[in-house]
């Protein structure tokens, strides 16, 4: 009995297409962070204030030094729970108060 090669590749090549995919959505929620710590204009400096995490480490989180961990995750939350559901899945829900940074300018813009 043989085993067809489509077969063996696509078993081979899943876990590498899995980890890109893993790898990407981590990129995009520090994407996100950054985003979040420029609307609501967070320095480094703030954020060792406000978390006890050491400045240094948001600085190379900013600038794609380091991955996002759950630590961090939990800070932005803590800080900007509006944020949440946006942060660790890209959606908004505002009848439920959970928006974007880029919702919020726009509204803003509506308002002015």
């Amino acid at each position: 009995m043989s085993i067809p090669p489509d077969t063996l590749t696509a078993s081979f090549t899943a876990p590498s297409r899995t980890l890109q995919h893993l790898q990407r959505r981590i990129e995009n929620m520090r994407e996100r962070i950054v985003a979040i710590l420029e609307h609501k204009k967070l320095t480094a400096k703030k954020l060792e204030e406000l978390s006890g995490v050491d400045r240094e480490k948001w600085y190379a989180l900013r600038k794609g030094g380091r991955r996002v961990n759950e630590d961090d995750i939990k800070v932005i939350v803590e800080l900007a729970p509006e944020y949440a559901l946006w942060l660790v899945s890209g959606k908004i829900a505002p009848e439920c108060g959970q928006t974007s940074p880029e919702y919020d300018r726009a509204n803003a813009m509506d308002t002015e």
